[in-house]
């Protein structure tokens, strides 16, 4: 009877991290399904080593918890959306012509159906803590706005614009290009994009209100003649 001869000790350990690295992204994978569809509250680690296929040991053994899975879910959700903003800050051009592609990329992010199916996972996730749902906010807007504020800053130190309270500016700037059509998404689930008049509007009454005003040439003094 031949002797069977096992695979060499590197390539055994190879194939085992590979058959690991598919396991975690099949149990990843349910995960996103299932919260989607369930969301944190109503599914469970046996529904997820199910359509994972694997065992419930398998499962705890990549993801100490349930609490644990859905985080790094919601992670790995945030990571695929695009993040253009180091590009948008570059464009060169005046203001207004900047400030209007940084509003069509964010109409972009608010109607991209990854940020869509976060949301609704949040949304049927009442278990979830705040102070989670913040980390959540912190990793899909935080850092478009902090992003946002930097560009607005470097416009003030050019004398572009006049703002006292950047934050206030910045958020005045997504809630004019964004709240309508990011209250159509929560309220139908399907958020509507303006239309380029509508965008190019609103980022006229931004700057209008925010851009430097030269400063004026001092008064003169009117002699006014003595009477006699």
């Amino acid at each position: 009877m031949p002797r069977q001869v096992s695979a060499p000790a590197p390539a055994r350990r190879r194939g085992e991290r590979s058959a690991t690295r598919e396991k975690h992204a099949a149990i990843l994978d349910a995960a996103r399904q299932l919260f989607s569809r369930n969301g944190f509250d109503h599914t469970n680690m046996d529904a997820i080593a199910a359509c994972a296929d694997v065992s419930k040991a398998t499962v705890y053994a990549h993801f100490a918890s349930k609490d644990a899975l859905f985080q790094a879910t919601v992670d790995a959700m945030a990571s695929e959306m695009p993040d253009r903003w180091d590009a948008l800050l570059a464009i060169g051009g005046p203001l207004p012509l900047r400030l209007t592609a940084v509003a069509h990329d964010l109409m972009a992010m608010t109607a991209a159906p990854m940020l869509q199916a976060i949301q609704r996972m949040l949304a049927l996730s009442t278990q979830v803590s705040l102070q989670r749902a913040e980390t959540y906010w912190d990793l899909c807007f935080a850092r478009y706005d902090r992003a946002m504020q930097r560009l607005l800053r470097a416009e003030i130190r050019q004398g572009t614009l006049a703002i006292a309270d950047v934050a206030q500016a910045s958020a005045q700037f997504f809630a004019l290009i964004a709240s309508a059509s990011a209250l159509r998404g929560l309220l139908t689930g399907a958020p509507q994009r303006p239309g380029a008049h509508c965008v190019e509007s609103a980022v006229a009454l931004f700057v209008r209100g925010y851009r430097a005003q030269a400063n004026p040439a001092p008064a003169t003094r009117r002699r006014v003649a003595a009477r006699p």
